[in-house]
């Protein structure tokens, strides 16, 4: 009876588990498509077709470079931040889950202020006072909700 009962609730959780999973995919795979159609998109859009003034193709492709390498810089931010724990992760169990999970935290980095790949990345996509400012960002705090909103 109790076998049957564990049986049901792991298979639930399982369950979950993998939709959580499949979600994230599916998550991760539009994030990709969409990377990929606006790259082509820029690639296509970015010319002298538009302008009043002719600009040249050197003067083009840099543009060029800097939207795309922009944009990779924003995917690595956005890794960063992804890897930030949540209150409901097993970082903030205890004992040997908190371990095993700390010891995946500091092999793969954590938080776009410690996790050592985006500060390698973002100098070569990203000017350096962009980089500073994005690596020295604070989330400004909100106030007290009693205080009233204007609209």
């Amino acid at each position: 009876m109790i076998g049957t009962a564990v049986a049901f609730y792991l298979g639930f959780k399982n369950n979950s588990s993998y939709n959580r999973m499949w979600e994230a995919r599916k998550i991760l795979g539009a994030i990709v498509n969409s990377s990929r159609m606006w790259g082509v998109s820029v690639k296509g859009f970015v010319s002298n077709q538009f302008t009043e003034k002719d600009i040249s193709q050197t003067e083009l492709d840099g543009e060029i470079t800097r939207l795309i390498y922009r944009h990779i810089g924003w995917l690595y931010s956005l890794r960063s931040q992804l890897l930030i724990p949540t209150s409901w992760e097993h970082i903030n169990q205890s004992k040997m889950v908190r371990k095993v999970t700390q010891t995946r935290i500091d092999f793969y980095g954590v938080g776009q202020f410690t996790d050592q790949t985006t500060k390698e990345i973002l100098p070569a996509c990203l000017p350096k006072d962009e980089v500073d400012r994005l690596l020295n960002a604070r989330i400004p705090l909100l106030k007290s909700s009693t205080s009233k909103v204007k609209i």
